[in-house]
């Protein structure tokens, strides 16, 4: 009796081993199955998600540790991402990864809903943070602890640039005086403003003004974005705090649009024009603002079809506090955090260069196709995919793209230059901000904040369209309204906080 019990018993565990290591059924070291869930904003789920997600969970079992693992995929629309993630939360789906794009990570983070990650990076993926440049790993920081791996990406605050049509700056514009003026001022300031006017005086007298100029965010030269409306100086040895419509350059703008609209230089409807339908057109702005990195000149050229001249208004990279690209959190209650920090590594690191240009741009031959061993050519979009496309997700969404293939929009040498030059300072001409890793708390200050964004919202788009006889006065009484509303406040606390953070770094 015992031998046919024991004969059972061995059968009953072969049968349970196979079944826990066939194809598409997955399981820890416990027995358990181990599906992560990871939810990104994105395009949406596309025609070929399913086939090329199929192929990644394939893929994703050759490596070492992860033979166990599958990966439930999904994409949200980015315009409806916050949202989503709002209902899930308080549905109680589970979730194990969570990019943080569109999201207050900074809050959710404090509020609980991620976990820290410092002690399960350092026992499930000790070599991970050798992988990052370590200023890029203070991004993830909340109150000190890393509760996100940031997306790295071209990290660089934007820099702009005065456009025009080619033909006309040939004629009319001395385009190399222009270009010392803007690169030999730390802000847009009056010199920057006088060459332009030259420029578009010029075209004036000639007949050729089109509909002038329109703004971009030259103002912000020199300043970097702190929250919502208020900026800090970047070359201030200890950052002061500002709300923008009170910085000197600032009002600068707003004064000499309204003077250039009083010469013609600006269109007369500007109050009730939309901007970008007319920009690159033709018979459009012959002046305008585009943010810009290398290979501008020839990505506008081939956008809006004629021969441009660009010219930058900064010879030098700025890398802000912010980490635009956001990063991959891993839910507070995930039961398999140990899966998804090794899932998390993999699409940062070398390791899985792979898997992470399989996810981003789908199938050889399929999606895309091999220009050169690092370079593809994607079939159905240009740039970044869209719903429209059969497959393609947002390389800056899923991980480090310092790993992407470059596309046939990228200049050659991209990586290079984005990586080596910008990010990690390669010619020396790259500023790191003082406050990588500091994470503002506004919790007090959310209602004043509200009410200074409608002041601004009341007078910004008559101040920028340079249609008022009385500028000055009305930007006085925007910034009257503007410390009604709480701005001496907020700017003090910003301040506060901002020097607590400075002072605990030495």
């Amino acid at each position: 009796m015992k031998k046919y019990l024991l004969l059972a018993m061995v059968m009953i565990m072969m049968i349970s081993a196979a079944s826990c290591n066939r194809p598409g059924v997955t399981s820890n070291e416990k027995g358990e199955m181990v599906t992560l869930k990871w939810l990104m904003p994105g395009p949406g789920e596309q025609q070929d998600s399913d086939m090329v997600w199929e192929e990644f969970n394939k893929k994703l079992k050759t490596y070492p540790g992860m033979e166990n693992v599958q990966v439930d995929i999904e994409v949200i629309p980015v315009a409806d991402y916050a949202q989503k993630y709002l209902l899930i939360q308080t549905s109680g789906e589970k979730v194990d990864i969570i990019q943080t794009y569109k999201l207050d990570y900074i809050l959710e983070a404090r509020n609980g809903s991620f976990m820290p990650l410092d002690d399960l990076i350092n026992k499930e993926t000790p070599d991970f943070k050798g992988q990052l440049p370590s200023w890029v790993w203070d991004y993830g920081l909340v109150d000190g602890e890393t509760y996100i791996v940031p997306n790295y990406q071209q990290m660089n605050k934007a820099i702009w640039s005065v456009v025009t049509q080619a033909d006309l700056a040939g004629q009319y514009w001395d385009v190399e005086k222009a270009e010392k003026v803007f690169k030999s001022n730390k802000t847009f300031n009056e010199e920057c403003y006088d060459v332009i006017e030259e420029y578009l005086a010029a075209l004036k007298d000639a007949g050729k003004i089109g509909l002038g100029f329109t703004g971009g965010n030259q103002s912000g030269k020199g300043y970097e974005n702190l929250v919502d409306q208020y900026v800090i100086s970047t070359y201030d040895d200890h950052p002061k705090v500002y709300h923008h419509y009170m910085t000197p350059e600032t009002k600068l703008k707003y004064m000499k649009v309204a003077e250039w609209y009083k010469k013609g230089y600006i269109r007369k409807d500007s109050l009730s024009a939309e901007p970008q339908k007319d920009i690159g057109k033709k018979d459009g702005y012959t002046v305008w603002f585009e943010q810009t990195m290398e290979g501008a000149e020839n990505r506008l050229e081939s956008k809006y079809g004629y021969d441009l001249t660009v010219v930058w208004t900064d010879d030098s990279y700025y890398i802000p506090y912010i980490c635009a690209a956001g990063g991959n959190a891993i839910a507070a209650g995930s039961k398999h955090p140990k899966e998804a920090i090794k899932l998390i590594e993999l699409m940062n690191t070398e390791k899985g260069r792979e898997l992470y240009n399989l996810l981003v741009y789908g199938i050889e031959d399929t999606h895309y196709k091999k220009i050169s061993d690092d370079k593809i050519e994607t079939f159905d979009y240009v740039g970044q995919s869209n719903s429209s496309a059969k497959y393609g997700l947002w390389k800056w969404i899923v991980g480090n793209a310092y790993y992407a293939f470059d596309t046939q929009n990228e200049i050659d040498g991209w990586k290079q230059y984005i990586f080596k030059e910008v990010n990690e300072n390669g010619t020396g001409k790259t500023k790191y901000s003082k406050l990588i890793g500091f994470t503002p708390d506004l919790s007090a200050l959310e209602s004043k904040i509200a009410q200074i964004s409608a002041v601004t919202g009341e007078y910004g788009k008559s101040l920028g369209s340079g249609a008022l006889p009385n500028a000055e006065q009305i930007y006085e009484e925007c910034i009257a309204k503007l410390n009604m509303a709480g701005n001496l406040e907020v700017t003090a606390e910003l301040q506060r906080q901002v020097d607590e953070f400075l002072a605990s770094k030495k």
